[in-house]
């Protein structure tokens, strides 16, 4: 897989780091576009391609490209203008809350369209959750109600709202410090909080660690904290530190690495090979399959994630099985009636699909999966 180009032209895109010579004739446009469009960064390729005079109407792919930065304009408008009103509204009520991931991110590239998000997420107290929900809904916006384990999502416009309600990720070790999100935030108006620069580089690098864990976690993270490095946004002692509370100081220090292999000409050495072709090969968020084969990987046997899939902890339960929020003692009888519905049931066809998806994974990418998880430590 010949990927110099891909990483050399967002590089180019989002640092304006200078183009290698590049004949416009060995440029495999459909290898380009399918690999750019699985990781959500077609529109940096094009905006790329277009701006060293690499592509234009009658070369193979153009109109694909042009579609893509279109709409990731498009999307860039769209969730700014839901932001704002998010914001306008948890201020005018007196909602403390405090936004994650892109919306802190996107003002670090050099245009906001740059950094495309499929959703908000904004993070409040849970003991605001009843008080946004009814201002939400007044505001016109629409939810079905069920509660994630660290969230509700609600929609306007089509655009999605993650309103999270915790910091947490049912990950133990991460959760220790991602619990302290508010002790390490700042108030900016009031009402709205931003995380402090050191910590939100912490988080981001765990909520990348997460996705991998669970299948894939795609290169923009990564275009991310080139950019925050670039910027010199953060610490990177005091985050190494964070890091290192979390078990997550060699995941940074390989995404670090990784870093320097696609946008500073580092070289690769045959772990970084293997933390490379997962990324590359998962896309964006990666697929139920690779999901499986991580979570394989993780729990050490095939049948032990089985049973942990008919069997999930208390905290996911409760997403499925509300009630248990208020009637936790209710567990054992939620877990009988799980397992019927899972074989007998209505969820028992799409059971079986999933099941199958598990017992087709080959030995070797099993073992291989259980490989890259001991050398990350994770």
């Amino acid at each position: 897989m010949n990927t110099g180009i891909f990483f050399n032209l967002i590089n180019n895109a989002v640092t304006g780091a200078p183009l290698p010579p590049v004949d416009k004739r060995t440029i495999v446009y459909s290898f380009l576009y399918r690999l750019s469009r699985s990781h959500d960064v077609a529109h940096l390729i094009c905006y790329a391609l277009e701006k060293n005079g690499l592509i234009g109407e009658g070369d193979p792919f153009f109109a694909a490209f042009e579609e893509e930065k279109f709409v990731a304009v498009y999307r860039e408008a769209q969730i700014t203008e839901v932001y704002e009103r998010i914001r306008a509204l948890f201020t005018k009520k007196g909602i403390k809350y405090l936004p994650l991931k892109g919306s802190v991110i996107r003002p670090m590239y050099e245009q906001a369209w740059m950094r495309t998000s499929c959703d908000i997420d904004v993070l409040i107290e849970e003991s605001s959750v009843l008080s946004a929900t009814k201002a939400l809904k007044e505001a016109g916006f629409t939810t079905d109600g069920k509660w994630d384990y660290h969230d509700v999502s609600f929609y306007y416009n089509l655009v999605q709202l993650e309103l999270h309600f915790t910091p947490c990720d049912n990950i133990a070790k991460f959760d220790k410090l991602l619990c302290k999100v508010w002790e390490n935030a700042t108030t900016k108006d009031g009402v709205e909080y931003l995380e402090t620069p050191d910590f939100f580089a912490f988080h981001h690098v765990e909520h990348m660690a997460r996705h991998f864990m669970a299948g894939g976690c795609g290169v923009k993270p990564f275009i991310d904290l080139l950019l925050m490095k670039k910027k010199g946004y953060y610490n990177e002692n005091v985050v190494i530190d964070y890091c290192k509370i979390c078990s997550l100081d060699v995941f940074y220090d390989k995404a670090e690495q990784l870093i320097g292999v696609w946008f500073e000409g580092k070289e690769k050495t045959e772990e970084l090979k293997e933390f490379e072709t997962f990324i590359l090969r998962g896309g964006v968020y990666g697929t139920s399959a690779r999901s499986h084969l991580m979570g394989e990987a993780k729990t050490g046997s095939r049948i032990g994630y089985v049973l942990k899939m008919l069997f999930p902890p208390y905290a996911n339960m409760y997403v499925f099985y509300p009630t248990l929020r208020k009637h936790p003692l209710m567990l054992p009888f939620f877990y009988v009636h799980r397992l019927f519905s899972k074989v007998f049931g209505k969820d028992s066809a799409r059971a079986r699909n999933e099941y199958k998806k598990i017992y087709s994974q080959k030995r070797e990418d099993v073992a291989a999966a259980k490989k890259l998880l001991k050398d990350l430590k994770l």
